[in-house]
């Protein structure tokens, strides 16, 4: 998981469109979990809004 966060760190807008406005998702591969996050240019910030269980419903509702 590390390596996948590290690669969000270099290149935070390469990962797909987010199913809620304005985020976008990292599918953490061989893992069940899926981080949802905001990418601030302005400041060159990561917001990470939730860490997700492939059970878990997203977005909720």
């Amino acid at each position: 998981m590390d390596d996948r966060l590290a690669l969000l760190a270099r290149m935070p807008q390469m990962r797909r469109s987010g199913r809620v406005e304005g985020t976008r998702e990292l599918v953490i591969s061989r893992t069940r979990y899926l981080v949802v996050y905001r990418f601030e240019e302005a400041t060159d910030q990561i917001l990470i809004v939730r860490l997700l269980h492939g059970a878990q419903r997203w977005p909720p509702g």
